[in-house]
């Protein structure tokens, strides 16, 4: 029997705003990173009701409602994130995990040393800052 090779390219994770849902995505990013594949979020919302022909809304008023909710889920998510961002500049320990098991933590950047001018130390000689003599200087002209 042999054996036929998969190229994943893409890994879609639909979420729609449940906790099952985004436990899904640590999984897919794994995923996404072992084949080098492109990872895909997109937000389902909830299965359209059933009208009757003459009753059937505007396509554009379902794709508003649609789009509010993927707008806010997003703000949510950057809200949280920024958050977690706050809280570590504060000095606070932030500690993400994944399926109970500490994955990363968040600190804050320190900020690099300053720079010191006139590191070098030199012994320059005193005739380095006499005045130049008219020949010395016309050549520098």
């Amino acid at each position: 029997m042999s054996q036929e090779t998969i190229t994943v390219t893409h890994i879609l994770v639909p979420l729609d705003g449940s906790p099952q849902a985004e436990h899904a995505i640590p999984w897919a990013a794994d995923l996404a990173r072992r084949y080098s594949a492109q990872l895909v979020l997109f937000r389902v919302g909830h299965r359209p009701e059933m009208w009757s022909a003459q009753d059937v809304p505007s396509i554009d008023l379902f794709f508003e409602k649609e789009e509010g909710q993927c707008v806010a889920y997003l703000a949510e998510a950057k809200a949280k994130l920024s958050q977690l961002l706050d809280a570590a500049t504060a000095g606070d320990e932030v500690v993400i995990a994944r399926s109970g098991k500490a994955v990363a933590r968040l600190v804050p950047v320190d900020a690099p040393p300053p720079r010191r001018l006139g590191f070098l130390s030199l012994d320059l000689d005193d005739a380095l800052f006499a005045p130049l003599d008219d020949d010395e200087l016309a050549r520098w002209e």
